[in-house]
């Protein structure tokens, strides 16, 4: 089979393109010829009529590869958002005249695109659905949101990231002690839907109360100075790490250390792979209920549940799993194995499922 894959600039996706890295070297380690094009923004200050530009040399580019490769589906790696979807009609309407299979990976949707509102976006979705061989969504969740706006149909797949899962395992997972301190991790790009600032509110909480934590706060962003300051303002300054920006490849050793991942996120998640990667160094997990996360994990065997934007909630989870280490030891077996369903080799298996129905469809 021979399929074009459309992959975020580098240095703009973080995970995601690590995780599609693989899926691309086991599809080609199984015989299919795959190519792959770079697309998107190149750098976060880049000036509009430079965006402009650029994104009329991709669609240019991107045709010239089409009538080059003849391939039999095109994956292009996306997300439900407006800036996205401008760039994605015009991937739609050009795949629809050149005759590509075009499968769309959505990775994270804002619902709010979906629930109505003003019709230019409804229309744009429209189109890009309908220019479309298939949608993959990360979670039912979403899947339920297209319907709900009219535009359920056989074309929506409710796929799944890879997780590299040997690159994050740890063999000290059946410890039945709590460690003392607790290590905690928060891994994920600093902004504020993703809850760093409970974190830090959370362990001053725990503090408090006489529990011994310590956090690793991994990543950058434009909430990092406002973190920082936190952390000074609460006096835990001692007690917290920032790492600044990690190179994916590097993060490994950072869920190898944890204990605990906290994750009080109110993002719109597709598949938050922080959440998966520390299942699969066997991490304790506290996160919100929220799309791929809820319909993988269980509570307690996987998880602990929390409420977004409420630090007492999160502290008392907190000091829960440390008041519970058997539970904790559990939690982190039982996430070990739930890793194993997303190796590289299953998830493989599904999406050239889904490409070569499309392939064969007429």
């Amino acid at each position: 089979m021979r399929i074009l894959i459309g992959l975020i600039t580098p240095g703009q996706a973080g995970g995601i393109r690590a995780t599609e890295e693989r899926f691309i070297n086991e599809c080609e380690h199984r015989g299919n010829l795959v190519s792959v094009f770079e697309y998107g923004g190149r750098s976060a200050s880049e000036k509009m009529l430079r965006k402009m530009w650029g994104r009329i040399t991709d669609w240019i580019r991107y045709v010239r590869l089409v009538r080059r490769e003849r391939p039999d589906v095109v994956l292009l790696n996306s997300a439900l958002t407006r800036h996205a979807l401008l760039r994605d009609a015009g991937y739609a309407s050009l795949s629809r005249l050149a005759g590509a299979r075009l499968f769309i990976k959505m990775h994270g949707s804002d619902a709010r695109l979906l629930a109505g509102g003003r019709p230019y976006w409804t229309w744009i979705i429209r189109f890009v659905v309908g220019c479309a061989r298939g949608i993959g969504l990360l979670s039912q969740e979403e899947r339920q949101n297209f319907f709900r706006a009219g535009l359920g149909s056989e074309k929506l797949h409710v796929v799944r990231n890879v997780v590299d899962w040997k690159r994050f395992r740890r063999e000290d997972v059946n410890c039945p002690e709590t460690p003392s301190p607790l290590r905690l991790l928060f891994i994920a790009r600093f902004v504020p839907a993703k809850g760093l600032l409970d974190v830090l509110d959370a362990v001053r909480i725990v503090l408090d109360r006489g529990k011994d934590v310590t956090v690793s706060c991994v990543g950058d962003g434009p909430q990092a100075a406002e973190a920082r300051q936190r952390s000074g303002a609460l006096g835990i300054a001692e007690k917290v790490t920032f790492t600044g920006y990690v190179p994916e490849a590097e993060t490994p050793r950072y869920y190898r250390w944890a204990d605990v991942l906290v994750f009080p996120t109110y993002h719109q998640e597709g598949f938050p792979m922080s959440v998966f990667q520390s299942a699969a160094a066997g991490l304790g997990i506290i996160t919100t209920k929220v799309r791929a996360s809820a319909e993988y994990l269980r509570e307690p065997d996987n998880c602990l549940w929390v409420e977004p934007r409420n630090p007492a909630m999160l502290a008392e989870k907190i000091i829960y799993l440390m008041e519970h280490p058997r539970l904790l030891a559990n939690m982190a077996r039982n996430n070990t194995e739930l890793a194993l369903e997303f190796s590289t080799e299953k998830v493989t298996d599904e999406y050239l499922k889904i490409f070569s129905a499309i392939s064969e469809a007429v």
